[in-house]
Formats: structure tokens, sequence, C-alpha cells
């Protein structure tokens, strides 16, 4: 599992347009692959 506090934050866009980070997108991954 990823560390956030250790994690570097890259700001990438999402399928929307809006804006995440790299933490959030992994979270994302994991629950559709979930």
């Amino acid at each position: 599992m990823i560390d956030v506090n250790s994690s570097k934050v890259i700001a990438v866009f999402d399928f929307d347009g809006t804006i995440t980070t790299v933490d959030t997108l992994f979270d994302f991954i994991m629950d559709f692959h979930g």
C-alpha cells in the first residue's frame, strides 16, 4: 500500500477533466480492479 506521507503528490487529469492526485488515482484503480 502507498504511504501517503512519503509518496510524491503529482497532479494528473482525471477522465472528467478535474485534477486529482496519484494517491487518489491509486485508490480509484484499486477500487476499479477490486
